[in-house]
């Protein structure tokens, strides 16, 4: 369970260091956008293509995110 002073800290780094953070949330978000693309092509073709191609994708991609996001976060943290 998150307390006040853990939520007060996170906001405060997101609003100190918004510059910084918005391009990698703007790129993650391109990525999605570019891979949803990619998939309504797929579902004209085979919808079980779509599907076993968009867990291919997907799931990777949502794990890199995590790891970009939480390095990002981390390095902000120690400067």
């Amino acid at each position: 369970m998150l307390n006040s002073e853990s939520i007060k800290k996170s906001f405060s780094l997101g609003i100190k260091e918004f510059s910084t953070i918005i391009p990698i949330y703007v790129l993650l978000i391109l990525g999605f956008a570019l891979i949803d693309g990619f998939l309504r092509l797929l579902f004209m073709i085979n919808t079980t293509l779509m599907i076993i191609v968009g867990i291919i994708l997907i799931f990777p991609f949502i794990a890199y995110a995590r790891l970009v996001i939480i390095s990002v976060v981390e390095k902000l943290i120690k400067t």
